[in-house]
C-alpha cells in the first residue's frame, strides 16, 4: 500500500510526503544517525533532517498520520500533490527554516 503522510509537532507541520511501509518514520530514524562527517546523496533533504534535528535536541514531540492510503501509487502523488498544494509549498519551506 502507498500513503501519503504528514510530520508534524503541536506547533506546525513539518513535512508532507508519499511512501509505503515504514517510510514516514525513516526520517526520524535518519535524522537520530545522522553524521556531518560521511558523504550522501544529493537528493538528502538536509533541511528536513536539521529541522528534525532541531525539534529533537529542543525535546519537541514530533507525530506521524497517515492522511491517505491507496494500493495506486499514482492516485498516492495526486493527493500528496493536492495537499501540499493545499497547505502551501512556501508554508512548508519556511517552516523547515525556523
Amino acid at each position: 500500500m502507498h500513503y501519503v503522510y504528514k510530520i508534524f509537532t503541536d506547533d506546525e507541520i513539518i513535512y508532507i510526503g508519499k511512501g509505503n511501509g515504514n517510510r514516514m518514520y525513516d526520517h526520524i530514524k535518519f535524522a537520530k544517525k545522522y553524521n556531518p562527517k560521511n558523504s550522501y546523496p544529493r537528493s538528502l533533504n538536509m533541511k528536513l533532517i536539521n529541522k528534525l534535528l532541531k525539534l529533537i535536541s529542543s525535546e519537541v514531540e514530533i507525530f506521524h498520520e497517515k492522511l491517505y492510503e491507496t494500493s495506486i501509487e499514482d492516485d498516492a502523488y495526486d493527493v500528496e500533490e493536492s495537499i501540499i498544494d493545499e497547505i502551501g509549498l512556501a508554508y512548508l519551506l519556511k517552516h523547515l527554516k525556523d
